[in-house]
C-alpha cells in the first residue's frame, strides 16, 4: 500500500479517509493547489503527467508544471495580440508524448508549441483545422474541416482526403483502434459517428446516428467499443446509449488509461444540498459496481489520468486543482 499522505511541491497534502467499501480502487492521497496564480482555466493534464495546460482569453494557452504549478510559458499566434478571433479555439490537444501542444484557431490555421523550447510554429495543412487528432504514435496528424479530413505527417500537405463529410464536424479522435469523427447532419437535426481508414484505402463507415444534434464526439475507448459524446456513452457495437450515472447526467468523463474502465463525475441533490461525486467502475458493468472516490460541494471536472494520478478541477468561488493518487486492485 502506498503512503496515505502525499506532499507535492509547496502545497499541503490532506490525509483523508478512504470513501466507499469493498475491494478495488481507492484514494491513497490527495494534494490541493490554489489556482490564484494560474492564468486562464485548466484544460488538461499532459499524457506524461508532467504538465498542466490552461486556456484563457487574455494569456492564450499557458503551460504549468503539474508538480508545483510553476509556469512554463503562455503562447499566442503573433496576430492574436491584436485580435481576439483566434481565441475561438476549435481544438486543443497534446501530442502522445506530451512534448508538444497542438491547437487550431478560428481562421482555420493549425499551430504547434514545442514544450521543451517554447517555440510556437504554424503548421500548414490541406484542410481547415477545425479539429486535429495525432495518431497514437504521434507520427501523423488527422486534420478535419471544410468538408474533408486529411492525414499527413505534421506540417506536410496531403492532397487526397481520407474522408469527406456533409454537415458540421463535431469532434475528431484517433485511438489505437482507428480514426473516428462526429458530424451534425446537413439538416441540423441529427448527429452521426463515423470511422475513417487513416490510409484512405477504403471509404468511411457510419457507426451510429441519433436525433440529437447537440452532441459532440469527445473521446473513444482505445478498443473502439465506446464513444463519449458529452452527455453519455455510446456502445458502438450495440448502438445503444449507456447511462453512465443512472438518473444523473455526468459532468465529466474519462476512460481508464488502458480503456478497461470509466471515471466520471456527476451532480446529485439531497435535502436541497447539491453534491458532486467522482466515481469509477469497470467498463460495461452495472451501476451497482460504481465505487465513489470523492464527494464535494463544488463541481468536479476531470483534467486527466496518468498512471495512478488523476488531476481534477474543482470549480467554486476559489477554484482548486486536486491531484488524487489512486491505489488500484491488488
Amino acid at each position: 500500500m502506498r503512503p496515505r499522505c502525499w506532499v507535492v511541491g509547496i502545497t499541503i497534502a490532506v490525509c483523508w479517509a478512504l470513501m466507499g467499501s469493498g475491494d478495488g480502487w481507492e484514494v491513497a492521497s490527495q494534494a490541493v493547489f490554489s489556482l490564484g496564480d494560474v492564468l486562464g482555466t485548466p484544460h488538461s493534464l499532459s499524457p506524461d503527467g508532467e504538465l498542466l495546460l490552461s486556456v484563457g482569453n487574455e494569456a492564450g494557452i499557458c503551460i504549468y508544471r503539474a508538480a508545483d504549478l510553476a509556469p512554463r510559458g503562455c503562447y499566442k499566434p503573433p496576430e492574436g495580440a491584436e485580435s481576439q478571433l483566434w481565441l475561438r479555439l476549435h481544438s486543443v490537444t497534446w501530442s502522445p508524448d506530451g512534448q508538444r501542444v497542438l491547437f487550431s484557431a478560428a481562421d482555420g490555421r493549425l499551430w504547434r508549441i514545442h514544450v521543451s523550447t517554447g517555440k510556437l510554429e504554424w503548421l500548414p495543412a490541406s484542410a481547415p483545422a477545425e479539429y486535429v487528432a495525432p495518431s497514437p504514435g504521434g507520427e501523423y496528424l488527422a486534420v478535419g474541416g471544410g468538408g474533408h479530413i486529411v492525414v499527413a505527417p505534421p506540417g506536410a500537405l496531403a492532397e487526397a482526403p481520407v474522408a469527406r463529410y456533409e454537415g458540421v464536424l463535431k469532434g475528431l479522435v484517433w485511438v489505437r483502434s482507428g480514426l473516428y469523427y462526429g458530424v451534425v447532419t446537413p439538416d441540423r437535426e441529427g448527429f452521426e459517428i463515423w470511422e475513417a481508414e487513416p490510409s484512405g484505402a477504403r471509404g468511411p463507415t457510419l457507426l451510429w446516428s441519433c436525433p440529437y444534434p447537440e452532441l459532440l464526439l469527445e473521446s473513444v475507448s482505445p478498443d473502439g467499443r465506446y464513444a463519449w459524446v458529452g452527455a453519455d456513452l455510446v456502445d458502438l457495437e450495440s448502438g445503444e446509449l449507456v447511462r453512465v450515472a443512472g438518473a444523473h447526467t455526468p459532468a465529466s468523463f474519462s476512460f481508464f488509461p488502458d480503456g478497461s474502465g470509466w471515471l466520471y463525475s456527476y451532480q446529485s441533490v439531497a435535502n436541497l444540498d447539491p453534491r458532486w461525486t467522482l466515481a469509477l467502475r469497470p467498463a460495461g458493468t452495472p451501476r451497482e459496481e460504481e465505487r465513489v472516490l470523492l464527494e464535494e460541494g463544488r463541481r468536479i471536472q476531470i483534467l486527466g489520468w496518468v498512471d495512478d494520478v488523476v488531476a481534477l478541477l474543482v470549480v467554486g468561488p476559489e477554484p482548486e486543482l486536486l491531484l488524487l493518487r489512486l491505489a488500484g486492485p491488488d
